[in-house]
């Protein structure tokens, strides 16, 4: 894969994390981010940066997150998942760069 594949890999990572954090949030009945951050000590921006697919939660956060929410195990079973895609994705990006 190009560096440029990868780039557009990581983006799509990314934004699934994202919806799929939405939903999960929204379906414990929290509609403000703020309540998770102040339980998590978290910034609000950190998780709406997540929740933007603009950042990747670190695998700290995302436990948290798993923790925090209520999941089914279908879901559990997608972020982890995910989590793993992105970490395989980052070391071929950083493999690509040396």
């Amino acid at each position: 894969m190009t560096t440029q594949d990868l780039l557009f890999e990581e983006k799509k990572v990314k934004t699934k994390m994202s919806a799929l954090l939405i939903s999960i949030r929204q379906s414990n009945g929290i509609e403000n981010p703020f309540i998770v951050s102040r339980e998590l000590g978290q910034s609000v921006a950190t998780l709406r940066n997540i929740e933007k697919s603009i950042s990747f939660p670190t695998t700290k956060t995302l436990n948290e997150l798993m923790s925090l929410y209520m999941l089914t195990i279908e879901e559990r079973k997608e972020l982890e998942s995910l989590k793993s895609k992105m970490l395989k994705i980052r070391k071929q990006l950083k493999e690509s760069r040396k």
